[in-house]
């Protein structure tokens, strides 16, 4: 008799109840086992399978749930930048009326200052607030569904932005030569002799040509004579600053005040000078007071105004 083989052998697999019931006994051969075996790992195998294929769907179901939401949080983002977009188009329309507006106000405060527009020579790049296009650039429509795309009005709104840019620019400067020559009108109204020297008086003798008390010959009379009582307080017409204060030949006491822009006032036969040579003198402030020192008939203020070292007459810049 020939021997079993090895596939032959056989295991004996005994199951033990709970409970104390009878055991049981079940024989295996090697070959059952061997196919139990296998047939064990290829469940395990599919299981595993199994169970990652649901993980990997599971996971995709999380990414897919990460991406909607996501998406739902992007679009609630571009609503909201159209938003956005739609408002700004709003404020850009509100700041092209604004500077429309400031240029009509530009443009009436140099008619009033009999100044003209804008030009080459005060702003730079040549004209005025519209020199680049003669008009406003059109409104910006934010009537746009927010659903609709607004690329079209992004690009409208980059171009208007920096035409907006260039106006505001040349319209600061239309302002800054605006606000220059109305400083430089200020400070030469400031510095004009257009107020009397004395509060009380009367004219003695006007600017021109005039009979010499002295002499009884024709005399050119370079300045006006106001008589008025001795030490009556003479009051400075104009700001400026004292350049001469002394004697001076029939003058006798004087004082000379220049004003700027080419303007200077003296005024002579003083009693008593209450300046100095330096001093800064404001329109209105009292200077020295009528006397009769130099040559002179009686008390009395000799005014001159010279512009550019010419005698002028004093009465035509004289307003009060």
């Amino acid at each position: 008799m020939r021997e079993p083989g090895p596939m032959a052998k056989k295991y004996t697999l005994y199951i033990i109840p709970e409970q104390g019931a009878a055991t049981r006994q079940l024989h295996l051969s090697r070959w059952h086992l061997a196919a139990f075996l296998v047939l064990a790992c290829g469940v395990l195998a599919g299981l595993g399978l199994f169970l990652q294929d649901y993980q990997g769907l599971k996971g995709g179901q999380s990414d897919r749930d990460w991406m909607q939401t996501r998406l739902i949080l992007q679009q609630e983002e571009i609503l909201d930048q159209r938003g956005q977009i739609q408002a700004f188009a709003v404020r850009m329309n509100g700041l092209k009326d604004t500077l429309a507006d400031l240029q009509d106000f530009e443009h009436k405060i140099r008619v009033m200052a009999n100044l003209e527009d804008a030009g080459p020579e005060d702003v730079e790049g040549g004209q005025g607030l519209l020199g680049m296009g003669g008009s406003m650039p059109d409104d910006l429509d934010p009537s746009l569904s927010l659903e609709a795309p607004h690329a079209g009005m992004v690009r409208e709104m980059n171009d208007q932005a920096m035409e907006l840019a260039a106006l505001s620019t040349r319209q600061e400067q239309g302002f800054e030569s605006l606000y220059q020559h109305l400083e430089e009108q200020r400070d030469l109204l400031a510095c004009t002799p257009s107020t009397r020297p004395l509060t009380e008086g009367w004219v003695s003798s006007r600017f021109g040509m005039r009979i010499s008390p002295f002499t009884g010959e024709k005399e050119f009379h370079k300045g006006l004579d106001l008589a008025a009582p001795f030490g009556t307080p003479v009051i400075c017409p104009a700001n400026g600053r004292v350049i001469f204060v002394g004697r001076k030949g029939g003058f006798g006491r004087m004082i000379a005040i220049d004003h700027g822009h080419g303007t200077i006032t003296r005024y002579a036969h003083l009693s008593r000078i209450r300046k100095k040579k330096g001093d800064w003198i404001r329109r209105g402030e009292s200077i020295a007071e009528v006397g009769n020192t130099g040559r002179t008939t009686g008390s009395h203020l000799h005014y001159e105004v010279l512009v550019n070292g010419i005698p002028t007459n004093p009465e035509r810049y004289i307003l009060n």
